[in-house]
Order: structure tokens, then sequence, then C-alpha cells
């Protein structure tokens, strides 16, 4: 407290507090009893409703009942059986609502007048489906069917009377409530300057929920502002997702924002390779990471996310029923969220984070991965028909036209880092006659296997294609000539180890091997000269390997 406030024995210290104390408690009463007044009201309303509603129905059951039974059109029964249920729902609910159990008496004589109305409507009702309409027309406009009528509207009448009077003693009552609340918040005023410690308590408890007050505000801040810059990031990480190139650059993209998005987390982007059935990480695993191993040959039904088509979650010392393959060695916690797009998965994002994700954080892992995906499944399909379109259908080597752009690219690269680029051109020997004596599927066989030696015998920087019927091509980069013809001679007695079943005579091919610079400046002359070399093996008794620098006889 500041000294310059009077001391607490002071009626000036405690005059303030006791206005406060009689304005609340004048809110307060005021607020509760405008409240009852109010339901009164509402509660009378609602009632006069009810009456209003039943008059309508009322008369609208006994015109229905008298035109059906004047003209014998069955529309005016449909209406009939649509409107009797309410009348009757409508007595109920003001039955409910008037309270006083003299109303409530007027009230039952009421409902069993409208169910003596309604068995004789019934009746008329029939009498008119089986033709005695002037029967059914007497029947209306009978003494009974007049008496119950005046019964109801008279026991309706006192009912909605004895509410009015209940309503405005309650009324009343209230109204000397308040009165006498008055009189107890004054005397409460007269307490509190006896009380004085009630201040000290007041105040604090003010400190208190002010300072609560200012955590909640700071936190709703904080949460306001770490969503504006989550949906900043959301606009740009779209952004940047429509621009990428492969699908490479796309993984990376996805995890940096989901771990910048994600402080202490780590993410691992999987990719489901629908050709060979497994499930492949496409963005880097930390050294040790036990999902090393546990990813090596892995399907897509070993994530558990994939198999159930949604989020899922895994936490500290958490039992399930089925354990996910992966999330199990991925770490204490993890969310592991499934890339589906027009119904095909295309993999998933595993999440390792220090605690349990909340949900906003597990919203905001859903939406990326929900805007990627497309992206992701586009860029997938392009990769792929590009792949078709540079890779023989047959072999599975690639085509004349990636064998074109490679030999290019690699010429381009020998030439300007002045380093040895060897090519190695070859076919297979008498490969028409094999296509002759054993038949054509028979001949695919053998270039399917042939193929498979191949690409089980070159190392990961040389590149292999299929050059055109039986002709194959080596591209061995930084090789000089004698190396390149030991590679092929070794790639030969390979080929001639070769056995395919139904095929009885042995596969061999001819080798013709060229270097750049030795043999050749410049691509097409390199594959020109490899192609003489090729040609001097099958002139010199095939199954063998040539280079130019050999002297012809």
């Amino acid at each position: 407290m500041s000294s310059s406030l009077p001391p607490r024995g002071n009626l000036a210290y405690w005059t303030p507090l006791v206005t406060i104390f009689v304005v609340a408690a004048l809110v307060v009463s005021g607020r509760y009893f405008q409240e009852k007044t109010t339901e009164i009201y509402r509660q009378r309303a609602e009632v006069i409703s009810n009456v209003d509603r039943m008059k309508h129905l009322d008369v609208a059951l006994t015109d229905s009942a008298r035109l059906a039974a004047a003209t014998g059109n069955p529309a005016y029964e449909r209406r009939w059986l649509t409107l009797a249920p309410k009348i009757e729902h409508a007595l109920e609910a003001t039955v409910r609502l008037v309270g006083s159990p003299e109303a409530q008496r007027n009230l039952a004589q009421a409902e069993a007048s409208t169910r003596a109305l309604i068995g004789i409507e019934e009746r008329a009702f029939e009498l008119v489906r089986s033709g005695r309409s002037l029967k059914a027309q007497a029947l209306l406009d009978g003494a009974r069917y007049s008496r119950e009528k005046s019964l109801y509207a008279a026991s309706s009448a006192r009912a909605y009377r004895s509410f009015l009077d209940r309503s405005e003693a309650k009324t009343r009552v209230v109204d000397q409530q308040s009165l006498m609340a008055l009189l107890i918040s004054l005397m409460g005023a007269i307490i509190l300057l006896v009380v004085g410690g009630f201040q000290v308590r007041l105040s604090r408890a003010h400190k208190r929920v002010t300072a609560e007050n200012e955590r909640s505000r700071n936190i709703e801040t904080h949460r306001a502002a770490a969503e504006r810059d989550y949906h900043a990031s959301q606009r740009e990480f779209t952004e940047i997702m429509q621009i990428t190139r492969n699908e490479d650059e796309a993984h990376a993209l996805l995890k940096r924002h989901l771990e910048r998005t994600l402080e202490g987390s780590e993410v691992l982007v999987l990719n489901r390779n629908n050709s060979d059935d497994r499930l492949e990480p496409t963005t880097e695993l930390p050294a040790g990471s036990a999902l090393i191993d546990r990813l090596e040959g892995a399907k897509p039904d070993s994530c558990l996310a994939i198999r159930l088509g949604k989020t899922h979650e895994r936490g500290q010392d958490q039992e399930t029923l089925l354990s996910c393959e992966l999330c199990e060695v991925a770490g204490a916690t993890s969310t592991c969220v499934p890339s589906l797009v027009g119904g095909e998965m295309i993999g998933a994002v595993l999440v390792q984070h220090p605690s349990p994700l909340d949900s906003d954080e597990k919203r905001r892992v859903e939406e990326s991965l929900a805007q990627a995906s497309p992206v992701l499944a586009n860029l997938r399909n392009l990769a792929l028909s590009q792949t078709r379109a540079l890779t023989d259908g047959l072999t599975g080597l690639p085509n004349r036209r990636s064998i074109d752009d490679t030999l290019k690219r690699m010429s381009a690269q020998a030439i300007r880092t002045a380093t040895p680029l060897a090519v190695v051109l070859f076919d297979l020997d008498h490969f028409k006659q094999i296509n002759d004596v054993f038949g054509h599927d028979k001949g695919d066989e053998v270039l399917a296997a042939v193929a498979a030696v191949i690409e089980s015998g070159v190392r990961g920087s040389d590149f292999a294609g299929r050059h055109g019927g039986e002709e194959f091509i080596l591209l061995l980069p930084d090789t000089d000539r004698d190396s390149a013809r030991a590679v092929a001679d070794k790639l030969r007695q390979s080929i001639a180890a070769v056995e395919v079943t139904g095929v009885s005579r042995p596969i061999t091919a001819s080798f013709g091997v060229a270097a750049l610079p030795d043999d050749a400046t410049e691509p097409t002359l390199l594959l020109r000269a490899a192609d003489r070399a090729l040609y001097l093996a099958k002139t010199r008794g095939r199954n063998r390997v040539e280079t130019l620098a050999v002297e012809e006889p």
C-alpha cells in the first residue's frame, strides 16, 4: 500500500469499499431477479404461444374433418393426421409449463375434450372412407361434438386465466424478493465496515485474478502470434513447393519446413516404391539411427499409418494392441502421417519429437502434408514418365535417347577435366539365329538375361544402355583404353556363362573399345571408333574384344 492512502481505521479508507460492495450487490441481485422476471415472462409468452397455436390447430382439425365429410377428399384426412399429434404435443407442453394445480386440472379437462373430439373426428373419417359422408357430417354436427368443443374452449380459457393469475403473483413475489435483497445489501455494507480484514483478502484476490488474466492474455497473444507465423510459413512453403523441380527437392523442402515448424523435432520422409513394393527413406537419417536397419528392405505395410490410412501416434510407455515396426524404434514419442492422393498411399512422414504434439502441432503436420502430397504425386508421375521415355521396356536399361544425352554429358565432363572416357560397344553373336531357331520369346529372354549381367558388372559411376536390337553400350568415365578393354573382356566372359532355359546354343558377344582422347576428340567420332572396333571383332571371329590400337593383319 502507498503511504498516501488513508489509514485503515479511517472511514475514508472503507467508504470506497462499501460503495463498491453496495453497487456490486445491487448489480448481482438486480441481474438475478431480472433473470427470474425474464424467465416468468418467457414462460408466459410460451404458454400464450401454445394457447394460440392450439386454437389454430383446433380450428384446422375441425375444418379438415368437415371438409373431408363434405367432399370425401382424402387429402383433408391426411392433413388432419398431420395436425392431430401437434395439438396433443402443444397440450402436453402447456401442462408442463403452467405449474398451477388449478390450471393443470383445467388443462387436463381440455386434453380429455381434445381426445374426445379427435375420437369423433376419427370416426367421421372412417364413415367417409366407407362412403357414408352424410352420416359423417351428421356426427360432426351432433350434440356430443358441440358439447366437447364447448368443454374444450371453457376449460382452456379457465386454465389460461389461472396461469396468468399465478404468473402475476410470481412477479409480485420476485419484486418483493428484489426489495429484500436491497435491504440485505445495505446490511452487508454495514457489516463490511466492521470486518476490515475483508479488504486485504479482496485486494489479494484481485491481484491474483489480474495476474491470471495477464498470463492468459500473454498465452493467447503468443498463440495468435505463433498462428500468424505458421500461416506465413505455410504460404511460403506452398509457393516454393509448387516450383520444386523433382521429388528429392520436394522431400527435402517438406522435411525442412516441418522441422522449422516443430522446434526440436526430427522429420523423416518415406516414399512408397510401388514397383519394388518397398518403403524407402527419401531424406537423410542421422548416423546411428535404429531406423537405418529397420528400413532396410521394409515393406509399405511396415508403417502402421499407411496400413490404417490415418495418423498414428506413439507415446512414451504407451501400450497398443498392434505396434508399428518403424515407430517402435523411432524414439520415445513419434507421430506418423500417411500421404494420401486420390485414394493411393504414396508414402508417409515420421516426426520424432521430445514431447507429445498438441492439437495445433498435429494439425500443422497434417495440413503441410495435405498441401505437399499432390505436388509429390505430380513429381512422381513426371519422373516416372521421364524414366519410361528414357528406358528400354524389355531390358530396363536406358534407351538410345538416354545414351545420346549421357554420352554428350560425359564427353563434355571428360574434356573439361582432361580425364579419359571409354566407350565399349558390343552386340550378341548370331542373335538372329537364336530368334529364328528358338523363337522371339526366347530371344527376348536372352536379351533380358544379358542386361542383368551387364547391370551387375558395372560400377556405380558407369553407364550401361541398350543401343538397339542386340547391341549394347558401356560408358566408362575416368577409364583409359587398356582398362576399358579389361572391363569388356570380363563382361564377355560373364555373358558367355549365361544360360537360358530352352536355348541350347552358347550365348556370346563381340566387343569394340575406344577411348577419349586417344581414339577421338568428340562424342560422335568416339562412338564411330568403337563401332569400327566392334566390326573388327566380328571379322576376326567374334566372341572377342578389339580396339583400333591393334593393327589389322
